[in-house]
């Protein structure tokens, strides 16, 4: 077992799950110690590193029996992690279902999390049922993650209108949804500017005659 990185203090001790062995049998045995000859059962290899449990108030016994009666109470069981590695801004596209995973298995330390904070940017979103596409732009202390955060929140729509539109007539809508980065900018820029280069991208790909941004008033 495992002290988890970075758990809270809980009562009791929490460690994660590094695996289930059988015991085969006593290999050799010394006046102090036994060593045991164990073997991996399969089926759990999913669930290394990410079932936290209690292992009580013994937390200087590296073994304990297991009895029925008492048994152990799982804290939790923590999101797989993203396997896919960040390479470049410009590199990648994310399903929705990629991005929730994204989100919700990151801590600050990791590098999407690190690299997406980094920076602000122009960011297109495509509903790939339809074609359409969306352009927003983040700012802020949290950059690009900090905006795509709150996709994962809202279940896709970010707060943004048309968007939220789909989803009240399916909410599960955002499943079509591929997110990609346009332009990255410094963090340092005006809102009004990061914005500037957002409309511009407005008007490239035509979002707004054709796609999901909303239309102006004198478009309307």
């Amino acid at each position: 077992m495992r002290l988890p990185r970075g758990l809270p203090g809980r009562a009791g001790q929490p460690v994660s799950l590094c695996g289930v062995f059988q015991v085969l049998g006593i290999e050799r045995e010394t006046e102090e110690h036994y060593y045991y000859n164990l073997v991996e059962v399969p089926g759990f290899a999913d669930l290394k590193e990410r079932v936290i449990f209690d292992w009580g108030k013994a937390a200087i016994s590296w073994h304990q029996w297991l009895r029925p009666e008492v048994g152990k109470t799982v804290l939790e069981i923590q999101p797989k992690p993203f396997s896919q590695p960040f390479t470049d801004y410009l590199d990648f596209t994310l399903s929705f279902a990629e991005l929730t995973q994204l989100v919700t298995s990151q801590s600050p330390r990791d590098e999407w999390c690190r690299m997406l904070s980094a920076t602000a940017g122009v960011y297109l979103i495509l509903d790939q049922s339809s074609g359409k596409q969306y352009i927003g732009s983040a700012s802020g202390t949290e950059g690009i993650w900090g905006r795509w955060k709150d996709y994962v929140a809202t279940r896709g729509h970010g707060g943004n209108v048309e968007l939220v539109k789909l989803l009240a007539a399916d909410a599960q809508h955002g499943r079509h949804f591929q997110f990609t980065v346009l332009m990255t900018l410094p963090k340092t820029m005006t809102r009004p500017e990061v914005i500037k280069r957002e409309y511009l991208f407005m008007k490239k790909l035509g979002s707004r005659a054709h796609g999901l941004n909303q239309k102006a008033s004198h478009e309307q």
